[in-house]
This record gives structure tokens, C-alpha cells and sequence, in this order.
């Protein structure tokens, strides 16, 4: 036996799904797309050299994000200086970066800092048989390794030995790597490097306490760390006695010297979810106790050389939301975007109110018309074709009649409509 179809009026549906019921389910619907649908989480690191500190610290991101379900991807290169144009480019796919460098934030408008991690000291090391070296102007007509052209390193060691009036014409300067400057000093085909390193890294700790050996004491640190400052932000760091190697008591003295801060940068326009979780990563990172040689806790938003993000202002003041607390990425993500659809319909809903607009969700009653005007037209076919409507069309036709002219907004082209039906069909 054949059962009877059920028709089921399918503006009817739809009236009915636009009401309470109908936020809900579309609500719930655009949460579920974009759980379902949220795009690449596979975030891209620009890094410097292999051996070096911005690398070692991608890496360390890269651990901590991968244990939340991202995909990291490092880049490392050579050319330090240019990994804020690679944030910076729409085009490039890199996400983040590290700055240690002049930097004029004018230049970058697509770049947004998520904070300062750490402050490095610039190392100046060179060889005891030289004898007394005061200061890096006592460096004249000496090799200096200062790593190749297009790093910090490199910039900073020019302007370094500028301010002392040595450049090119009166100094050679070699540009031998990180470890590359260390091997150099130990085999002595170099009389000096310059290193731009953080104080607790193995290889600063390795030429100090090496045999032949010098740490320069740079005895003008706060002059040299303001000449330096244009285009920077750079501190004065003192480095205890006995710090770098506490049995040979290296430093003899208490020294001082400038360094500059490392900043990390993204593009602009990242997501929010993935900023959170790479702020996150960061206070993983270089979270604790505060800096034994500046006296800061890290991540800081004291310092960045480019304006701090709006979402890691939050963050710094605020912690992290609380979805992100609880909820799995992408999920927390999705919610988090549906509430910052919803919060603004929040707060001008009683405004629309006062402007006539009897429900904050008018844009949906526009919706509805514009379904009312799919069928109307169906309807006017009908009566061209044939000349009239059927007893359910014609329940239907007086039915969107009555509710149009209930409504104040959003219903101007269905009353249009309604007038372009006879009228002894409609009365």
C-alpha cells in the first residue's frame, strides 16, 4: 500500500526555522562549519642560521605547538634582517619572525609584535695576545669575524666599531658564522669576534672560559647602548662576576655591556586562535623567574619596536579567554569567532529598537521577505498561465499579507509585490 506524501510547504519551514529555534540552529550550524571547515593550522617560522638563537627558539616553539595539534614549519635563513619583510609580505606564507635589529615600523604595516623574549648582550671576544684592548677602537687594523652581511650580527658589529671610527677601510671584518667566529678565535685566524648572542648560550660560555682567550669589558656600556639605541630598543646588562664560569671566576669583574631586544612579530591579520597559542608557547618558552641580568620577566610588551598586536594586548592584561582555557583549538576557535558575529548585534539591538525595528535580528525578517517574494512571483506565473491561484496559494497569499503588514522594516518590497496582484484576488 502506497502511503500518502506528506507536503510540507517549504516557506513555512523556513518561516519557522527563522524564529527563536532558528538562531539556535544556525548558531549551532555555524559553530559546526567552522569546527568542520577552520583553515590550515600549519604555522611557518622564519628563523635564522641553524646553530643560532632564533632558531633554537622556533624549534622550541615548534615543540610546544605540535603538542596542541599544529603544524610547524621553520625556515632558517642566512639573512636575518629580512625575516620581518618575509612577515610583513602578504604574499610570503610565513607567519612569524624574530627582530634584533633597526627597525622603522612605518616600513611594516602588516607586522604586529607579540613581545620582547630576551635582550642580547654584544659580545665582544679577542684574542690575549693582542694585549691590552680597552675598548673596540683598539681593534684597528685587526681581522674581526662579525657574520655575514645581512644579519644583526653584522649590523650591529658595524655600527659597534662605527661610534669607536673604525669601519672597512681601517679593520677587516670577516663574515664567519656563529660557530664558524668561534673556531676562528680558537685557531687564530681571527684576532677578534662579535657576538650578538644571548648570555646564557653554550658557545658564550665556551670562548669565555677558553685558554687565549678575552672577554672585552666595554667599560662605556650605557653611552654605547644609547648611541646605539636609533632604530633599536637596547639595555644595559651586567654580567656578575664569576657568571660565566664560576670556578675560573670569568668575568674577573663585574662588566657591563649594551644589548639589544629580540622581538617576536607577526602578520597583522593572523587568526586570533593560533596568536593565543603562540603566546602560550612563548611564556613556555621564556616564562619564570625574571632575567638574572636585566632584572625582567619575559614575554614583555616593554620594547617592541614595531606596535604590539591588539590580541597579545589582551592577552598581557587580560590572560587568555576562557574558551581557549578549556576547549580543544578549534572548537574554542570557532566559538570564539561566532561570539564576535554575535556581541555586536548585541550592542546595537536596543538601538535599532529605538530606531522602530521591533526585533534585534531584522536582518533575518529581510531574509524572510525576500523568500515571500520567490514565492509571490511563482504565484503571479500561476495566475498568467492560468488565471488563477489554488485555495493553498491563495491561504498563503493572505497569510504573507497580514504578517507584511504587521511589519514596519525590512518588508518594503513585498508590499510592492502585494500590490501588483488583482485585487479581487486578494480580497
Amino acid at each position: 500500500m502506497n502511503l500518502p506524501r506528506q507536503r510540507i510547504h517549504f516557506t513555512k519551514f523556513l518561516c519557522f526555522i527563522l524564529g527563536i529555534p532558528g538562531v539556535l540552529m544556525i548558531t549551532l550550524g555555524g559553530a559546526l562549519y567552522t569546527f568542520l571547515s577552520y583553515p590550515n593550522t600549519t604555522i611557518v617560522i622564519a628563523a635564522g642560521p641553524v646553530e643560532g638563537f632564533f632558531y633554537s627558539t622556533a624549534e622550541a616553539y615548534r615543540t610546544y605547538l605540535e603538542s596542541k595539534g599544529f603544524k610547524v614549519k621553520i625556515r632558517s635563513e642566512q639573512n636575518t634582517l629580512s625575516l620581518i619583510d618575509l612577515v610583513n609580505d602578504e604574499r610570503s606564507n610565513v607567519d612569524l619572525g624574530f627582530i634584533a635589529q633597526e627597525v622603522d615600523a612605518l616600513n611594516y604595516p602588516n607586522t604586529r609584535a607579540l613581545g620582547v623574549i630576551i635582550y642580547e648582550p654584544v659580545f665582544v671576544f679577542y684574542r690575549k695576545e693582542l694585549g691590552n684592548i680597552h675598548s673596540p677602537g683598539d681593534l684597528k687594523g685587526k681581522r674581526i669575524a662579525a657574520s655575514p652581511p645581512g644579519s644583526g650580527t653584522r649590523q650591529m658589529a658595524e655600527n659597534l666599531l662605527a661610534i669607536h671610527g673604525l669601519d672597512e677601510r681601517n679593520v677587516q671584518l670577516l663574515p664567519y658564522n656563529l660557530k664558524a667566529t668561534s673556531q676562528a678565535l680558537l685557531d687564530g685566524q681571527v684576532d677578534a669576534g662579535v657576538l650578538l648572542q644571548p648570555l646564557d648560550q653554550p658557545l658564550v660560555r665556551e670562548l669565555a672560559h677558553s685558554p687565549g682567550i678575552e672577554l672585552l669589558d666595554l667599560k662605556y656600556g650605557e653611552a654605547i647602548a644609547q648611541q646605539l639605541a636609533e632604530g633599536r630598543t637596547m639595555k644595559v646588562v651586567k654580567i656578575p662576576k664569576g657568571y660565566l664560569d664560576l670556578h675560573a671566576g670569568i668575568p674577573r669583574n663585574d662588566i657591563e655591556v649594551p644589548a639589544e631586544a629580540v622581538t617576536v612579530v607577526v602578520k597583522k591579520g593572523m587568526d586570533p586562535g593560533i596568536l593565543h597559542h603562540i603566546l602560550l608557547a612563548m611564556k613556555q618558552v621564556h616564562g619564570g623567574a625574571a632575567s638574572a641580568a636585566t632584572g625582567e620577566s619575559f614575554p614583555s610588551v616593554k620594547g617592541t619596536q614595531v606596535p604590539l598586536h591588539e590580541v597579545a594586548e589582551a592577552y598581557y592584561k587580560n590572560g587568555l579567554p576562557f574558551l581557549y582555557k578549556y576547549l580543544p583549538f578549534q572548537l574554542a576557535n570557532g566559538m570564539f569567532t561566532i561570539f564576535l558575529f554575535i556581541l555586536p548585534l548585541s550592542i546595537v539591538g536596543p538601538a535599532l529598537s529605538s530606531l522602530g525595528i521591533p526585533k534585534p535580528l531584522w536582518f533575518f525578517q529581510e531574509f524572510r521577505c525576500h523568500l515571500w517574494l520567490l514565492e509571490m512571483r511563482h504565484m503571479q506565473a500561476t495566475i498568467s498561465s492560468t488565471g488563477k491561484l489554488s485555495a493553498r496559494q491563495l491561504r498563503r497569499l493572505n497569510r504573507i499579507r497580514h504578517i507584511v503588514s504587521r511589519q514596519k522594516r525590512a518588508v518594503e518590497h513585498c508590499r510592492d509585490m502585494l500590490e501588483r496582484f488583482p485585487k479581487e484576488i486578494i480580497d
